[in-house]
């Protein structure tokens, strides 16, 4: 459910990338490169995974991003910074090396499931990503909500546990409810963030 409505939003947002692109703790594959205008790019895929079969392999705890200051275009960390202990170091980092004018793409997840690669250790709401970004000397920073309300976010808590064939029955039960909710409850599904995409620029 978090990735389905992850990657609408990608596409709504029609991210046109180009140049130097790093794409931190990428696998090649994430569905969300399909949702991003690459074609233009020049993407390098960095992680300490080996059998992700990265481009560079780099511990993003504490190596530096292997490339001079304001050198390249964009950066992608889609679904990575809740698996970073000293995350304010590697921001600092991306900081570093992004173009002025370049930009800082990518995803955390909220309301997921303990998830170890190899470990696990935060969740980041969006107050906590604009501040981060903003102490780190990040422009225009914007951070969009990905969820439906109060009981899309709940399915996301079981969806996993259930039977594939209940799956599908039942994520359009909670997608129901959940219009209902907001029909009652207008702007109440802010609250209920599954995930956050945020773009913030140099």
């Amino acid at each position: 459910m978090a990735r389905s409505l992850m990657n609408s939003k990608l596409k709504e947002r029609n991210i046109v990338l180009v140049g130097r692109v790093l794409d931190l703790g990428g696998r090649g594959k994430d569905s969300y490169l399909r949702f991003l205008n690459v074609s233009a790019a020049d993407i390098i895929r960095l992680d300490i995974d080996e059998l992700s079969a990265p481009d560079k392999k780099i511990d993003f705890e504490k190596d530096t991003l292997p490339y001079a200051d304001n050198s390249i275009d964009n950066i992608l960390a889609f679904n990575l910074f809740e698996h970073i202990f000293h995350h304010q170091f590697l921001i600092k980092e991306i900081f570093r090396v992004l173009r002025p004018g370049g930009q800082l793409i990518g995803s955390v997840p909220f309301l997921v499931k303990i998830h170890p690669d190899p470990n696990d250790y935060f969740r980041y709401s969006a107050q906590a990503l604009e501040a981060l970004f903003q102490k780190t000397g990040f422009q225009e920073i914007r951070v969009d909500y990905v969820g439906k309300g109060p009981f899309t976010s709940q399915y996301s808590q079981i969806e996993f546990i259930l039977p594939r064939i209940c799956r599908v029955i039942c994520a359009h039960f909670h997608l129901f409810l959940d219009k209902v909710f907001l029909l009652l409850k207008p702007g109440f599904n802010s609250r209920f963030p599954l995930s956050y995409i945020f773009i913030a620029r140099k």
